[in-house]
């Protein structure tokens, strides 16, 4: 369900950062535009968790100009980018539940302001999901993101 995700930044071919996500569910990491505008292209990892009929993605986008006591990066960025709630065991099986997916969207500057589109079904057999809300403030995760641990550069 989790696991441990290693990252090594370089600069010039050299490693100046060995960092581990411990206990998270990352899958996919994407090198992001320079959103805040501080000259520096940030980092973004697509972190989901699913369990019993409920799955749920976030988007985590790390900013590595903006670090924490041993140089470790923060997080000022995570959004909730889709649910699916279709729990086994309900009545009516998969008629019942919801399904949520989030179109991100971000304008660029010293401090990115962020919206979102969100699609979605209110039945999990549905295989269509319609346009249900446009230009939302993107959904907060309820709980942090995993703290990165820094590790000794090989």
């Amino acid at each position: 369900m989790a696991d441990t995700l290693g990252l090594l930044i370089t600069r010039a071919g050299k490693p100046v950062l060995h960092v581990a996500f411990g206990g998270s569910a990352i899958s996919e990491v994407y090198s992001v535009l320079d959103i805040n505008r501080d000259g520096l292209r940030e980092l973004a990892m697509l972190e989901n968790f699913g369990d019993a009929g409920v799955g749920l993605k976030w988007l985590n986008v790390w900013d590595f100009r903006r670090v924490v006591a041993g140089g470790l990066p923060t997080t000022p960025y995570r959004f909730t980018a889709a649910t699916e709630r279709c729990e086994p065991g309900q009545p009516g099986g998969a008629a019942v539940g919801s399904i949520r997916q989030y179109q991100l969207w971000v304008k660029p500057s010293q401090t990115p302001a962020f919206k979102a589109d969100e699609r979605g079904a209110d039945r999990c057999s549905s295989l269509r999901l319609r346009p249900l809300r446009q230009q939302i403030p993107p959904l907060k995760p309820d709980f942090a993101a995993p703290i990165p641990t820094r590790l000794p550069l090989p």
